[in-house]
């Protein structure tokens, strides 16, 4: 093995009936010998053993695309310069010398400044091999995209992303399924009170799945060889339901009160005020929502409330302008002394104006008032259960995708390990 970062190990050209080697080892079966060598020296990729956990996940925050949080990356690889030492010899193992050969194993996703400890170095005999293990545990903010179009039930993928920066290196997972791919088994779920043995401490606004994958990347062109460990939190929404959905709801809600009101002049007043009341609680939320370019579903429901107002003011000054000219057609043919029994002169009955206290005489401008204000009613309690039916079916569509996804790649992984 190479004592600088030249990764690869290198095959001794056959002569004669010598078996070949590589890192000392002899091909004894003609099957396992390699086709590449043929008088050359072929270099076969390290593979180094890559084990990750999540120690720590502290604080999740969609609007700056990172996440803090503190883990522990186990890598371990074969030193063949080491098979001939001695267990005494082996303590006396030292990471920083040249002679050595280093993945140079590093988390590519970090944000900023780290906080990491001092790495640990052990070697062991394991099966007539060599194995040097290293041990990092790092402290930091963590960069991870953010999708924020199920906004406030989204769901989110928060990855660690280990590579190696030398050449020629084959990365292999070695996490324990049962234990490492189960976060149920190394965080103390709902710790809100934040204490010094709390692993999640942003429990009150997210749900940590159990489940952990992982997914090898393949060196290609620049990108390096690594895995990605990736766990998946749910947002808890109750926070933006009753102080966003709820508020905005009651609000549309009081669009129905001027059909309560006799005559329709002073309606326009109250729907106004309706609407600069929500335009007003749009702008006083958005400081507290994720700014984005494109509408998340708390911004069309938002949007839709806003819409539906709009178009029952539109629908009121329609029916004031009816009543206006009913009002205008009775005082040209009655004069200004014009009285309800005054209106004889229109034989047609859906003329006449309704008698106060009596549905029998109703005008027919009240008449299509009523019917528009059913019309709205039912339109409105749609809306209300479409959108509670599509999040909730979207949102559990789109935890099942991300988890069968994640799933297949990890089965893949394994096919091709």
């Amino acid at each position: 093995m190479s004592a600088n970062n030249n990764v690869g190990t290198e095959m001794e050209p056959l002569t004669g009936d010598t078996p070949p080697k590589v890192n000392g080892v002899s091909w004894t079966k003609s099957e396992d010998q390699p086709q590449a060598i043929r008088g050359k020296k072929v270099k076969t990729p390290v593979v180094v053993d890559i084990q990750i956990k999540f120690l720590r996940i502290a604080h999740i925050d969609t609007t700056k695309d990172v996440f803090s949080g503190k883990v522990e990356v186990v890598s371990s690889w074969p030193e063949p310069k080491l098979d001939s030492y001695s267990e005494e010899d082996l303590e006396d193992y030292d990471h920083k010398s040249e002679n050595y050969w280093n993945p140079r194993i590093v988390i590519e996703n970090i944000h900023g400044s780290d906080s990491k400890e001092p790495s640990s170095y052990k070697v062991k005999r394991e099966h007539g091999y060599t194995k040097v293990y290293e041990t990092q545990k790092i402290k930091a903010n963590f960069y991870e995209s953010m999708e924020l179009a199920q906004f406030p039930c989204d769901t989110q993928d928060i990855s660690i992303k280990c590579v190696s920066l030398a050449d020629n290196v084959e990365i292999n997972d070695v996490s324990d399924v049962d234990k490492s791919r189960k976060l149920s088994a190394q965080f103390t779920e709902g710790s809100h009170k934040k204490t010094k043995d709390s692993k999640f401490l942003d429990g009150q606004h997210w749900h940590l799945c159990e489940d952990v994958t992982s997914e090898k990347v393949e060196a290609v062109g620049e990108s390096q060889a690594g895995i990605i460990h990736t766990a998946q939190v749910i947002r808890k929404c109750g926070y933006f339901i009753w102080n966003f959905v709820l508020i905005m709801m009651l609000i549309t809600t009081l669009s129905f009160a001027p059909f309560c009101m006799e005559g329709y002049s002073g309606r326009f007043k109250l729907f106004f005020t309706l609407m600069l009341t929500q335009v007003a609680f749009k702008f006083s939320a958005s400081n507290n929502l994720p700014k984005v370019s494109y509408l998340t579903y708390l911004d069309k429901y938002v949007i839709s409330c806003m819409a539906f107002m709009f178009t029952m003011s539109i629908w009121n000054a329609v029916i004031t302008t009816i009543a206006s000219y009913q009002t205008e057609i009775r005082s040209w043919a009655c004069g200004p002394t014009c009285t309800t029994n005054q209106l004889a002169i229109f034989k047609d009955e859906k003329f006449a104006l309704p008698e106060p206290g009596t549905l029998d005489n109703k005008s027919w401008t009240n008449l299509i008032d009523t019917i528009a204000g059913g019309v709205f009613g039912i339109l409105y309690i749609l809306m209300q259960v479409y959108f509670f039916i599509v999040v909730n079916t979207q949102t559990k569509a789109s935890i099942a995708l991300k988890a069968e996804t994640r799933r297949l790649g990890y089965v893949c992984c394994c096919i091709k390990a």
